[in-house]
Parts: C-alpha cells; structure tokens; sequence
C-alpha cells in the first residue's frame, strides 16, 4: 500500500500542504545558508520574471500557475502551503526544486545519492477548516 499523500490529487485553483523529509530523518538544513539557500530557489521558481544562468539557461518560473502562501523549514524536514491555479504545476515546480536543492547540498557536503527519504508529499486542502488548520500548523513556533 502506498504511503499516505503521495498519490496526488491534481486540481486547477486547489491549495496544498506539501512536504519532505530528510532519507533516514537526516539534517537538511545544515546551516543558515542552506535555509537562505532552499528559500532563494524558491523565490527564483516564483519570480516574476525568468531568470538565466551565466551559462545561459533560463531557469523555470510559475508565479502566475502557483502562489506559496506560507513556509516552514525544519532541521530535517520542510512544509509549504501553495495556492495552485493551473493543473500540473505544483509537480513541476517541486521536482525542479528537488533537484536543484539536493544538486547543492551534494556539492556543498561533497556527498552523493538522495537527500530527501522519498518524492515529496502533498495533501489537497479541500476545506476551510483544513486550510485554517495547515497554516497554523505551518506558522506555529517550534523549539529548538
């Protein structure tokens, strides 16, 4: 049996608590600059504009297809509310997300393999109560 929220339902105009976790609950936010890191893809994923590489490849964007509307980045894991307005996008944008933060902390941690434990995980949001739910779950503090 599949483990739960990782068959999706894939709606137009749907929000979505997505989530990831570290392989085996492992660190994936070592330091301040991973968390910049993680954050500065997906701004770039949600610019307005496209933006080029020095090599020349133009990197994705989709904020006008998805919006996120709140974060949480934990030692090991991660949460995103996203607003999803065209159908397909939010798959798009988290496989490139995915790839390019795992590419990085590969690199940066001179490792290799998988960083996050399976494909990240989404749950529709299909109630009210559910959304006011999902972000104060998200937006709660947490210690240390």
């Amino acid at each position: 049996m599949p483990s739960r929220n990782t068959i999706r339902q894939d709606i137009a105009d749907g929000y979505y608590h997505v989530y990831a976790r570290g392989i085996n609950r492992r660190v994936i936010f070592k330091q301040p600059a991973d968390n910049d890191y993680f954050l500065y893809l997906l701004a770039r994923h949600l610019s307005l504009k496209s933006q080029t590489s020095k090599t020349g490849y133009t990197y994705p964007h989709y904020r006008s297809k998805i919006g996120l509307l709140t974060y949480c980045l934990m030692d090991n894991h991660f949460h995103l509310l996203f607003y999803q307005s065209q159908l397909g996008v939010l798959s798009q944008l988290m496989k490139s997300l995915i790839v390019a933060y795992t590419t990085y902390f590969n690199r940066k941690y001179h490792r290799t393999g998988p960083l996050f434990e399976s494909r990240f995980k989404a749950s529709l949001i299909n109630k009210e109560a559910y959304l006011l739910h999902v972000s104060r779950y998200i937006e709660a503090p947490r210690g240390s």
